[in-house]
């Protein structure tokens, strides 16, 4: 996609100093901190002998597009930073989106690169775009961590109980992925024999909360969670999946959301057009300002605000998050050429047309021409794609007469149908 603006290289915006760069934690009192990012500066040294660990997410290998055509220098730029700490974390946590298609090139590559970082372990957890085709079988071939087979596990270390979740499956049509009722049952047994008094640190990829549900920004049975959660005197919950860093408290909950290393998601304003802000060429590891052209009459006040006492003025710096205007982008159908009635095109995470008209027997081939991978999967799998990236298609021939309803399982807000009628 080749994107014009005169504002290209103006100064950078909306948080410049949290993109491409890794988190790093401390465990002090049995309550997790940030200490800062890893780049630009160094973070602040943590109490002696307190646990140390540092979070990245969302590296999206395989990624080779305009917002930025080298991930894996992004991912190596931030293990660099991470090896140069002068306290040495005792492990770094990955919250999601290790590769960009679920291709075992692209799980194998990262899992290569993450061991160059000077640290006993890498825990990981999936991403939705790490369980596009099979599920997490793909992820589970290079990050099964505890040998079971399961995209969830737990692990204690320094006094702290770690809790890796899967929450990016079970999607269904226009709505929100779920953990769904066996790790539920699994989480409140591994919870069981812990003392109220354990710090937990929970890591998933989709925020335990809603953020913005027409985007699949949110798990549908959160609550169930952070019910079982709620007994413990200290919880935190770190996720990535948005791009962006935004907090909530809710009692002794504290969750948290992390930057990607890859490219930034719009974070002042909301692009109409696309949904991430380009890498600036000559500063690759900040964010980019956002170049496309805002309807600012749609903006309204931000639904979301991160607060939480004596925190670092740093993690507040992204407060205000102007959701409201992806409804206005989302309501706004794409223009495109003119199209046979056959074809869908898939453009600005929108089916077009979203419903479609044909007879039996006929071919209906979909086209995606966005530059971020999505699926065409009916309700109840009666036709399914594979991950579908820029310019690839996908064929279906509908023999039988009915309404098909379809979505996205990357994106579950995308949706359409297809209604299959004999001529009267």
């Amino acid at each position: 996609m080749s994107i014009q603006s005169p504002d290209r290289r103006q100064a950078l915006k909306c948080l410049s100093a949290w993109s491409g760069a890794a988190v790093v934690w401390t465990v002090s009192g049995g309550v997790p901190r940030a200490l800062g990012a890893t780049s630009p500066g160094t973070p602040a040294a943590g109490d002696s002998g307190a646990l140390t660990f540092v979070q990245i997410s969302d590296t999206h290998i395989g990624f080779r597009k305009e917002a930025n055509p080298d991930v894996v220098g992004s991912l190596r730029h931030a293990i660099a930073d991470i090896n140069a700490l002068p306290q040495a974390p005792a492990f770094v946590v990955h919250t999601g989106d290790v590769s960009h298609l679920s291709k075992p090139e692209e799980f194998g590559g990262a899992r290569e690169i993450l061991r160059e970082l000077h640290v006993d372990r890498v825990h990981t957890v999936p991403g939705e775009h790490d369980a596009i085709d099979d599920g997490v079988t793909g992820y589970l071939k290079y990050f099964d961590h505890d040998g079971n087979g399961r995209g969830w596990y737990s692990f204690d270390q320094g006094g702290v109980h770690f809790v890796g979740l899967n929450n990016v499956m079970n999607f269904k049509l226009g709505t929100m992925a779920a953990l769904g009722d066996e790790q539920l049952a699994w989480l409140k047994s591994d919870l069981a024999g812990q003392a109220s008094s354990t710090p937990i640190v929970v890591l998933g990829h989709i925020p335990l909360w809603t953020i913005w549900e027409p985007w699949g920004w949110g798990t549908s049975d959160s609550a169930q969670a952070l019910a079982l959660l709620r007994p413990f005197g200290s919880v935190t919950v770190l996720n990535g999946h948005i791009h962006q860093v935004l907090q909530k408290v809710e009692g002794h909950i504290s969750l948290h959301t992390a930057m990607s290393l890859a490219y930034p998601w719009a974070s002042c304003s909301v692009p109409a057009s696309f949904p991430w802000c380009e890498v600036e060429p000559s500063s690759p590891w900040s964010i980019g300002r956002s170049i496309a052209e805002q309807r600012e009459a749609s903006m309204k006040p931000a639904l979301f605000r991160a607060i939480r006492p004596n925190r670092k003025a740093s993690l507040l710096t992204l407060a205000w998050f102007a959701a409201l205007s992806i409804s206005a982008s989302l309501a706004a159908a794409p223009t495109l050429a003119t199209t046979p009635a056959t074809t869908v095109d898939i453009a600005k995470f929108a089916f077009v047309p979203k419903e479609l008209t044909v007879e039996p027997g006929t071919k209906v081939r979909w086209t995606n021409r966005d530059e971020t991978p999505h699926t065409v999967t009916s309700q109840g799998k009666v036709f399914a794609s594979k991950a579908m990236d820029t310019d690839d298609q996908f064929e279906f021939t509908f023999a039988a007469e009915g309404d098909f309803a379809y979505f996205c399982t990357v994106h579950p807000f995308m949706t359409g149908v297809v209604h299959v009628r004999r001529k009267k």
